[in-house]
């Protein structure tokens, strides 16, 4: 007997589109070295797996350096790796890795003897959301999601970060004791070694008119957090 119901919403820890970076200094300061992965799960990965099917060698080049540069805003890309690309890898969720190194000088700034290195835009742009009229619909997302980021940044030699506090974020929703979306970051320092942990997540299709206010806190700390300049002083 045929019914209708709701399809069960999937686990929103099952799509994902995370990102490692590992960032340092070339040897006259003046460029930064960036090495990174982003790990795309789920439905996060499903509008790029078609790339490696039906698009010919040189468009799949061209679009691994368009969704590489994103963490730099550099077409300096070199060392591109792909992995788990078939689109049956969708139905084990093996993640697509698309990695890759980056020579960028745009994210430095000189001021004085300060070195100012603009570490928020390593996540990539950010949509920001302003709205001078009432909301009048709820919100709803394609699907659940996470985005995971990790960035490690080598602090350059005689230096220290003066700033490593504005790194933190803690923009959290809750229904009860249960979390509904946040963006949350934190950071630690191991000797010359400044690590970034960044959690987001969505874990919903659809949040009520009365949660939107929340959800535009969170979309706007990502995009704050995109603007974080680090500030480096000699020691």
């Amino acid at each position: 007997v045929p019914v209708f119901n709701e399809v069960k919403m999937e686990p929103w820890e099952e799509h994902a589109m995370n990102m490692e970076a590992t960032v340092r200094f070339n040897g006259s300061l003046d460029t930064l070295y960036i090495s990174s992965r982003q790990i795309l799960k789920g439905w996060g990965a499903s509008a790029y797996r078609p790339i490696y099917t039906f698009l010919p060698q040189d468009k799949q080049q061209e679009a691994n350096i368009e969704i590489i540069r994103t963490v730099a805003n550099s077409s300096d890309v070199s060392n591109i790796r792909v992995e788990n690309t078939a689109l049956t890898d969708y139905f084990s969720n093996k993640p697509l890795v698309i990695a890759g190194d980056i020579r960028s000088s745009s994210l430095i700034e000189r001021a004085g003897n300060k070195i100012l290195v603009k570490i928020g835009e390593i996540i990539g742009p950010q949509e920001e959301m302003y709205q001078e009229k009432p909301r009048q619909l709820p919100v709803e997302l394609d699907f659940p999601h996470m985005l995971e980021r990790k960035i490690v940044f080598k602090i350059p030699y005689g230096y220290r970060v003066k700033n490593p506090g504005d790194l933190n974020f803690d923009i959290t929703h809750k229904r009860g004791q249960q979390v509904t979306m946040g963006f949350e970051s934190s950071y630690s320092i191991e000797g010359d070694l400044l690590t970034v942990i960044i959690r987001e997540s969505y874990r919903e299709m659809q949040y009520p008119l009365s949660a939107f206010e929340d959800f535009k806190n969170v979309i706007n700390a990502a995009a704050d957090f995109n603007k974080v300049v680090l500030v480096l002083e000699k020691e």
